[in-house]
C-alpha cells in the first residue's frame, strides 16, 4: 500500500501515535495494541520514502522528516534524489 502522507508535522504525529497509544494500555491488554508498532517497525513490511519538491521550505521539512523517521521512530527509510 502506498500512502501519500499529510504535511510533515501531521505525518510524524500519525507515525508516533501507535507507540504513544501502546504506552497508555495496561500490559495485560496490549497484545492486539502492540501489532501496529511491530508492523511499522518491520522493514519487510513497512518503509518510508520521503519525496519533496525543489523548494527550500519543502526540502527542510523533508530533512526533518528523514531525521525523525530514521532516528526517533526507527523506521526503514528510503531516500531518492
Amino acid at each position: 500500500m502506498v500512502v501519500d502522507g499529510p504535511a510533515t508535522g501531521h505525518f510524524l504525529r500519525l507515525l508516533r501515535a501507535p507507540r504513544q497509544l501502546l504506552a497508555m494500555v495496561p500490559p495485560d491488554h496490549s497484545n492486539h495494541s502492540a501489532q501496529t508498532p511491530r508492523t511499522l517497525a518491520d522493514p519487510g513490511r513497512t518503509q518510508v520514502l520521503v519525496v519533496t519538491i525543489p523548494d527550500e521550505m519543502a526540502v527542510n521539512e523533508a530533512i526533518e522528516a528523514k531525521c525523525a523517521v530514521a532516528d526517533d521512530l526507527a523506521l526503514r527509510l528510503t531516500v531518492r534524489c
